[in-house]
């Protein structure tokens, strides 16, 4: 597979070319890029302090399956803009790397059709949740999958690294 990837800021989607078999020389002939959409917004904790540098993941809503974005993140202000593929997705907020604070992860979901300004969003105080999960035979279970849901509602909360590692934990 060849993948095309425009750069930062330009308003076209990643390309992938067909499935070629590459032993020397070959021209892919003509790649036509699709348009993309531009999102953009501000990110801050409650309070309002602007969240830098807080990775922002796209997906295709329904399937979980990750759209790769060039520049998707937040600046030192806390503002973001990126292109997008168009269709329903989910913007991703991923807080697991932010240091010194504990805030949750958000999802919003857009139906993207042009571009989208999500304005400000705050993400609230978070919790860290653990455990240690064993099997009947008290031995660790590697890579289960934990999901927090709303019990009032039956949501899943989007909690992103949630799966054991090699001791259970």
């Amino acid at each position: 597979d060849v993948v095309f990837r425009p750069p930062t800021g330009m308003l076209i989607q990643e390309s992938t070319g067909p499935a070629v078999l590459i032993s020397g020389v070959k021209n892919m002939g003509t790649v036509q890029m699709a348009a993309g959409a531009a999102i953009s917004g501000h990110l801050q904790t409650t309070p309002g302090a602007p969240l830098a540098f807080i990775n922002i993941k796209v997906e295709v809503a329904g399937t979980g399956t990750p759209v790769t974005i060039t520049g998707s993140g937040t600046d030192a202000s806390g503002n973001f803009s990126f292109a997008s593929p168009g269709g329903v997705i989910e913007l991703r907020f991923d807080t697991t790397g932010l240091a010194g604070q504990v805030l949750a992860p958000a999802v919003i979901p857009l139906d993207l059709t042009a571009n989208v300004n999500v304005g400000v969003v705050q993400l609230a105080q978070g919790y860290n949740v653990s455990a240690i999960v064993r099997n009947p035979s008290n031995n660790p279970v590697a890579n289960c999958d934990e999901d927090a849901i709303v019990s009032s509602t039956g949501v899943k909360l989007y909690t992103p690294n949630d799966n054991t590692n090699a001791s259970g934990f």
